[in-house]
């Protein structure tokens, strides 16, 4: 899994040529707060059990251009 921060500072999870958005999927899955930042991500990634599930309706979800984006 790769994540990066992107545009604004937004955490993303990089997936080919897309950057997902991970900030409200973890949040909507309750791993984080709403607007968490990098360190929160990474911390939930690694220790929350319901973040795999967010990873995946994160996938699901928009995804914005790599070759658009700001890293």
């Amino acid at each position: 899994m790769k994540i990066c921060c992107y545009d604004d500072g937004t955490p993303g999870l990089i997936d080919g040529r897309s950057i997902h958005p991970l900030r409200e999927a973890l949040a909507a899955a309750g791993a984080t707060r709403a607007g968490a930042d990098m360190a929160e991500v990474v911390d939930s990634l690694a220790n929350h059990p319901g973040a795999g599930k967010a990873v995946a309706a994160a996938r699901q979800g928009k995804a914005n251009p790599l070759s658009s984006a700001k890293l």
